[in-house]
């Protein structure tokens, strides 16, 4: 039996180029001596050559290779008739047991799964890492057995996703829980201020085109609905007994024959003569309907001047804000969250949190200076001193928790929350709950605010003795004490009692600035 074998095998390889060295027996094209206990060369032409494994009869079983190791099965390799066909890797003897790679003739890799519904589907081990990936030896990304993944180096993360490093959302925005992808109505509010004065002395309406209200270019070209309008300027007239005169707000397309949105009549005061006028208008009961960009006109009327000539009509230093709705969808770009944002050491409530911007200022300037607006000049700033006390904006931060423009020129300037403000030490000892306004000797500090002047805010503690500044919410504007509550003392009964306490002013005892509103 055994010389028949060999007879045949004999005959099988005298069909190739074969050769015997030893135990090692060679298949191959070149006739070259092999160097393994079987080694097959294919041919170096376009011809398919290979080793074939066959089930002659499919669904009777499988086609496969077992590795042994000194008699015991380690490794099998083949396909599974029962399952599709499926190639499989397993430890042992049976395809189906201890499988460990899985592959569908359909493309889908399953790892330690033999049911793999993704093209590349792992399932991990309890207790180990489910995958992790490197770069020349160094760990980039690790996926636990409890699902969190980390990035950009190895370490345990704290949430469901924990990166170290930098993130880009690049052509996209970012959701965070449950907010919507869906159109949804916003509010907008533009604001201007038009730091000219028009005048004229004419009976005919007069037009004046104030800038741009550009929201609809601004959010996408999408509908915009002004719901409400604000202005104020300080007005002058000749002849302060004439009746009516009128001022309007316009938005149009740039012509003059669009109505006004906003409006302001006057029917004179019967004062013979120059008359100062300071209006003020808000209309919150607007619905119009806006579909490009237009343009802000200023649209006033006088009476007829014929009587006299001279009726000459000033209107300057106009503030408009306009509020609107739009409605609009995530775009990129955009930030969506539904719960609430933190930053820095704001979970605690004894680190100020305020939200910052740059504004270009000495960048060198010292956190706690007071800065207000320069008037008359673009965009430009300077420490605080009692003749810009009525342009206050903010201080400068130590550390904000946001800020709002991008990192360069100018220092961080706090605008909304808590922040630390430098104290003349001239100044009263500082209480929380005392206004906070300029120093009347040094730019940038603040003092004890005494009467009627601007403050930049309010203390949220008391003073330390021998500390030059203390923390303050900032509220820039105005403290405003009735004439009536003025001289009211801490020992005048229910009538007035505490009010100099309530609202730290003591006049007769402070060292602090004015800065009057008078």
């Amino acid at each position: 039996m055994f010389n028949k074998v060999f007879i045949l095998l004999t005959i099988s390889l005298s069909l190739f180029h074969s050769s015997i060295n030893a135990q090692n027996v060679g298949i191959n094209t070149d006739g070259s001596i092999p160097t393994m206990m079987l080694d097959v060369k294919t041919s170096p032409t376009a011809v398919s050559d290979g080793i074939r494994i066959n089930n002659p009869n499919a669904g009777n079983g499988d086609a496969i290779l077992n590795f042994q190791n000194n008699g015991v099965d380690v490794w099998t390799i083949g396909f599974d008739d029962s399952d599709a066909d499926a190639l499989k890797i397993a430890n042992g003897v049976n395809l189906t047991t201890n499988t460990y790679l899985n592959i569908e003739t359909d493309g889908k890799v399953g790892v330690n799964t033999t049911v793999p519904n993704t093209r590349f589907h792992v399932n991990g081990a309890a207790a180990e890492d489910v995958f992790r990936l490197q770069a020349s030896g160094a760990t980039k990304m690790v996926m636990e057995a409890d699902g969190q993944i980390a990035i950009g180096a190895f370490f345990s993360p704290d949430d469901q996703v924990d990166i170290r490093g930098n993130v880009q959302v690049d052509q996209g925005y970012l959701r965070v829980g449950a907010a919507t992808t869906a159109a949804t109505t916003r509010y907008g509010t533009f604001e201007m201020n038009w730091d000219e004065a028009f005048n004229f002395n004419s009976s005919t309406t007069q037009y004046r085109s104030m800038g741009t209200f550009d929201a609809f270019s601004k959010h996408g070209n999408t509908n915009i609905t002004v719901t409400g309008i604000e202005w104020n300027f300080d007005g002058f007239h000749q002849d302060g007994n004439e009746s009516p005169i009128s001022v309007y707000i316009t938005l149009n397309d740039g012509s003059n024959n669009v109505g006004a949105i906003g409006w302001k009549g006057w029917n004179g005061d019967g004062t013979n003569g120059p008359r100062d006028i300071n209006w003020q208008y808000i209309d919150n009961d607007i619905t119009q309907l806006i579909t490009s960009d237009m343009t802000i006109k200023l649209r006033v009327d006088d009476q007829d001047i014929s009587f006299d000539g001279d009726d000459r009509f000033y209107v300057n230093n106009m503030k408009i804000k306009i509020h609107y709705t739009y409605s609009r969808a995530l775009q990129s770009g955009d930030i969506a969250a539904t719960g609430q944002i933190y930053a820095q050491n704001v979970y605690s409530m004894n680190t100020t949190g305020d939200v910052a911007e740059r504004f270009e200022i000495n960048p060198e300037t010292e956190a706690g200076l007071i800065v207000a607006q320069v008037p008359n000049n673009n965009n430009m700033y300077d420490l605080a001193t009692p003749e810009l006390a009525s342009y206050l904006i903010g201080v400068v931060s130590k550390n904000p928790s946001v800020v709002l423009n991008e990192a360069g020129y100018g220092a961080k300037i706090g605008l909304v929350g808590r922040v630390d403000v430098k104290i003349d030490s001239k100044s009263e000892l500082i209480k929380a709950g005392d206004p906070i306004t300029v120093s009347l000797d040094n730019p940038g500090y603040g003092t004890k605010a005494i009467g009627n002047c601007y403050l930049i805010g309010r203390a949220t503690k008391n003073q330390e003795k021998g500390s030059n500044e203390t923390q303050i919410y900032l509220t820039p504007g105005a403290l405003y004490i009735p004439e009536l509550f003025q001289n009211h003392s801490k020992n005048e009964g229910t009538d007035g009692s505490g009010l100099e306490e309530l609202r730290g002013v003591e006049k007769t005892k402070s060292k602090g600035s004015r800065n009057s509103l008078d």
